[in-house]
């Protein structure tokens, strides 16, 4: 019950951070985290918690977006299905490689579906306001890569339940006279 509630807390303050503060700093500075935070969640624990954040951070943001509205809460659930999905059967080694996989999968998912819900939005009214594609994408990709990397060798450090370096076996003979 204590993990659930810190994972409230948790999509509480993602959703501060990406609704008050991420807003008011200089357009280099804007890291988004509520990507790099469902990433670490869904490889450090249980599905249900990184669940549990996704959704609360986006009702949060959803409830801010008063001139656009892109289904966040659905677009979210889905990637993190997918995401689920994909480190449960596909990257399952659970090592920094595929924390970063699954982030800069996470991110092309959020921008596909952004451009298709705001495509779709375009055709059913006469909203002319649609998917502005990010000037500095590859920052965003870039943000994203270093702090899940730096999330992951953190969880690692403290938890140690990932192994982050490769030891040296000593010992074996390799058939060396």
């Amino acid at each position: 019950m204590i993990r659930i509630l810190l994972s409230i807390i948790a999509g509480l303050l993602i959703g501060v951070w990406e609704i008050s503060v991420r807003p008011s700093l200089p357009s280099g500075l804007q890291i988004p985290m509520l990507l790099p935070a469902v990433a670490l969640s869904i490889i450090a624990s249980k599905p249900s918690r990184s669940f549990v954040m996704t959704l609360t951070a986006t009702m949060l943001i959803g409830l801010y977006q008063v001139f656009h509205f892109d289904l966040i809460v659905f677009r979210w659930v889905g990637i993190v299905l997918i995401i689920i999905s994909l480190s449960r059967y596909w990257l399952t080694n659970r090592s920094v490689y595929s924390s970063v996989a699954l982030g800069i999968i996470a991110q092309f998912l959020d921008w596909g579906s952004h451009y298709a819900i705001s495509r779709a939005g375009i055709l059913f009214t006469d909203f002319t306001r649609g998917w502005v594609p990010q000037y500095i994408w590859y920052m965003t990709l870039f943000y994203d890569v270093v702090l899940i990397s730096l999330g992951f060798f953190f969880i690692a450090r403290m938890t140690s339940r990932f192994q982050i370096s490769v030891q040296k076996q000593t010992g074996a003979n390799y058939g060396i006279l």
